[in-house]
């Protein structure tokens, strides 16, 4: 099983696309194309910012949760950290 077939599911479920339209209209009206969408987006950059801005919280999530479960005492201040 590969993550396509996880994915799948989630394109049948047509009801869902209302909302991600309407999702999409208010980002972009927000967002618009200026300077604001290239930071985002990650022009600047010569990469998309996306992997950043989501692997980057999520990994410090997965590392302080595992501090918090193995480093007991000790580790407390590096989970706050």
């Amino acid at each position: 099983m590969g993550v396509r077939d996880l994915v799948r599911p989630f394109e049948r479920m047509e009801y869902l696309d209302p909302v991600g339209e309407w999702l999409s209209g208010a980002v972009t009206r927000v967002v618009g194309g200026g300077p604001l969408k290239g930071v985002l987006s990650g022009t600047w950059l010569g990469h998309p910012a996306h992997p950043a801005l989501t692997d980057v919280p999520i990994g410090l999530f997965a590392v302080a949760t595992l501090l918090d479960l193995l480093g007991g005492e000790r580790a407390a201040d590096a989970t706050d950290a």
